[in-house]
């Protein structure tokens, strides 16, 4: 699961009790109540994964490769919000290009984002031009905080 938001946490908690997972990779896992969440939920604290050091999408792609390389999976599912959903199946199919790791995506969806009627409110256009501004962003190779400070001076 890419870090973000409730959605995505739940869709995780949802595949790996569907039975399509066998561990959750929380992304970014200094969000420790994610990490209370999915135990709370009933997932088994060893098959929870953190990983603890992405401070981006580009991140959350090398990083969860490590891991996934370190524990021999195969695959994995990425889970991410619906208007981030691009930009995440972008980094990671650049970063897992050279392994056999199979990705599948899976959308979270968003309580607040509609992407079928995204002009509508102001909270839509805002996520809807930032992640356009990210998504042009990574291809010319800006992440993380640098991407972040770029942006600001854009939005």
């Amino acid at each position: 699961m890419v870090s973000g938001d409730n959605d995505r946490l739940e869709k995780g908690i949802e595949l790996y009790k569907k039975g399509y997972a066998a561990h959750l990779i929380l992304s970014n896992g200094q969000e420790n109540n994610f990490y209370h969440q999915a135990k709370e939920s009933g997932i088994p604290e060893d098959s929870i994964i953190l990983e603890n050091h992405a401070t981006s999408t580009t991140e959350n792609a090398k990083f969860t490769k490590r891991l996934m390389m370190n524990y021999h999976f195969q695959s994995a599912i990425v889970v991410s919000s619906n208007y981030h959903m691009k930009r995440a199946e972008k980094n990671f199919n650049k970063e897992f290009k050279d392994t056999q790791i199979q990705l599948t995506y899976c959308s979270s969806g968003s309580r607040y984002y509609n992407p079928q009627r995204w002009w509508e409110t102001a909270l839509n256009r805002k996520v809807t031009y930032t992640e356009y501004v990210k998504l042009i962003g990574n291809y010319f190779g800006f992440s993380g905080k640098k991407s972040k400070e770029l942006l600001r001076e854009f939005i």
